[in-house]
Parts: structure tokens; C-alpha cells; sequence
């Protein structure tokens, strides 16, 4: 298997989580890290690494996302509740999938990332101590939810509305709300318009004998990317068209300027390639809010 696509090898990313593990004990942030799933999961695909196994690419897909997150507690763990902290690395190593309900910390962890990087401001603003999710700078207040299907996103899209609306921000704070699509997308209709764009990327390299991988081929990331984001769109509108539909005087918070949704999966190529896909989009609730959320989309 080669590459995760923009994201390292699997030497790469077994290294940082590694140095990522030893500076979470020495900051006495989990003691017992050693004893918790991400450990565990470092340690199985030390050992061993099997390219044909779901599990393990499972496990690695876990790994390359807890990268990030890891940092960010390393940088701001003042401002993370100790409890958030010890659930995200906790739960057991043999739940794969987005279950576990240390994901949904996960997720809040993930959003305050990305917040932080497309703006582009210093430390120390984010708040993930409060009873919204995310505070940042005391101006922007976001409330994540993990979505796990049709009800699930009725429930918690008019939960978090309230929760913003609880807060009663002043005019110079808005909100918004962030969705983690993950168990709710069904890549299966994608997958064959992507192996279909991966064999002619394929062909055409070998024809070129070219000694490149075409799976870093800026076009063909950018096209695997297309479809599996338009995928997602499609998702999120057909749910929120049927959410209207049986909520008719639903009303968003005026605070609120719109609803982030992502989700996270992986494409394996015919020739064994792994591409890590991290897809993300809005839903505008005022038009000056377009470029905010572009630079979520965009900011990692």
C-alpha cells in the first residue's frame, strides 16, 4: 500500500502518533495512555500491518485523524475540559466504526481545529470549557452533533437550535451549527464512478510510462474529491428538504449564520492505494457568511 494521499505514510503517521502519545504522558494529560485504544491501535499496526484487512485500514484511517486532534489538545489543553480529553482517547479499540461516543468529542475537537486554522489567530481563544461546545473568542459559538440518521438529524439540528438560543448572544456574536455526516454516508453509488476515474488515471500513467503514482495526480485527487463531496451535498439537502417538510414553523436563531457539515472516509484503489477523504460543505442561512465558511472548507 502506498501513500494516504496528502496525509503521509504509514511510517509517518505511526511516528507522530507515537510522539504525540509520549508528549500527552509527559504533560500528565492521561497517565494511563498506554492502557487506551489509540495505543492499542498504534501498537497493532506496528506489529503488523495488513493491507487487505478492513480493520487495520480502519484503524489507520483512526490514526492519520487523531494526528490532528492530539496536536490540538497538546497546544490547548487549558482550555479543553479534562474529561473531553480523557473520552476522546478512551472506549475500547475494537469499536471501528463512529459508535463510540468518545467520537462525538472527537468531532468538537475537530471543529475547534479547523476554526482556529482558517482564521488564523493566536492561542487561547478557543473555550471547549463552557456549555456551548465551541466558544472562539467570545464571538463565535458553535454547537457539534453527530448525525446517525433520519431522526437523529430532526433531533439534534432543533437541540442545538435551542442551545444557541438558550445562550441569548448580543448582536456582535453569532453561531452556527456543525454536523458530522459520517455514519449516515453511503459511499457504495460513489465507489464505482471512482473506480472508474481511478483505472483510466491508471491506464493513462502506465501508458506514459510514467514512474509517477497517479494517485498524486492533482487532477485525479481533485475529481475523487468532486464526487464524493457532491455525494455529500446531496445527502444533506435531501435531509434538510424532508426536515422543512415535517417541521413547516421551524425557525433558525437569528444568531445563527448557517450549518457546517463534513464527513470522514477512505477510497482504496485497485492497486491497493489509500486515499484518505476528509469532504466539507455549508448551508448559507445569511449570504455574508459564504466566505467564513469557505475558509472552514478549506482551512485543513
Amino acid at each position: 500500500m502506498n501513500d494516504i494521499v496528502n496525509k503521509g505514510s504509514l511510517k509517518d503517521i505511526l511516528e507522530d502518533i507515537n510522539n504525540l502519545i509520549n508528549k500527552i504522558e509527559e504533560l500528565g494529560l492521561e497517565k494511563k495512555i498506554k492502557n487506551t485504544k489509540v495505543y492499542k491501535w498504534l501498537s497493532s499496526l506496528e506489529n503488523e500491518f495488513n493491507k487487505n484487512s478492513e480493520d487495520d485500514i480502519k484503524r489507520l484511517i483512526k490514526l492519520n485523524k487523531y494526528r490532528g486532534v492530539l496536536n490540538f489538545i497538546i497546544k490547548n489543553s487549558s482550555n479543553i475540559k479534562p474529561t473531553t480529553i480523557k473520552e476522546i482517547i478512551s472506549g475500547s479499540e475494537l469499536i471501528l466504526d463512529d459508535s463510540d461516543k468518545s467520537e462525538n468529542y472527537l468531532f468538537e475537537i475537530d471543529i475547534a481545529d479547523r476554526i482556529t486554522k482558517s482564521i488564523g489567530r493566536g492561542d487561547g481563544l478557543v473555550d471547549l470549557n463552557s456549555n456551548t461546545d465551541i466558544i472562539f473568542d467570545n464571538k463565535i459559538f458553535v454547537e457539534c452533533k453527530k448525525i446517525h440518521g433520519e431522526n437523529s438529524f430532526k433531533d439534534n439540528l432543533k437541540k442545538a437550535n435551542k442551545q444557541i438560543r438558550n445562550v441569548k448572544l448580543n448582536l456582535d456574536q453569532t453561531a452556527f451549527v456543525a454536523l458530522e455526516l459520517t455514519d449516515v454516508f453511503n459511499k457504495n453509488d460513489v465507489l464505482e464512478l471512482s473506480h472508474k476515474v481511478s483505472e483510466y488515471f491508471r491506464i493513462n500513467y502506465k501508458e506514459l510510462e510514467s514512474s509517477g503514482n497517479y494517485t498524486n495526480d492533482l487532477n485525479f485527487r481533485k475529481i475523487i474529491q468532486s464526487l464524493f463531496n457532491s455525494k455529500l451535498e446531496f445527502l444533506f439537502q435531501n435531509m434538510i428538504k424532508e426536515f422543512y417538510r415535517k417541521n413547516k414553523g421551524f425557525k433558525f436563531d437569528d444568531h445563527i449564520i448557517g450549518v457546517f457539515y463534513q464527513y470522514d472516509t477512505y477510497f482504496r484503489t485497485s492497486t491497493s492505494d489509500l486515499i484518505a477523504i476528509r469532504g466539507a460543505t455549508f448551508y448559507p442561512l445569511k449570504e455574508e457568511s459564504r466566505d467564513f465558511f469557505m475558509r472552514l472548507v478549506t482551512g485543513i
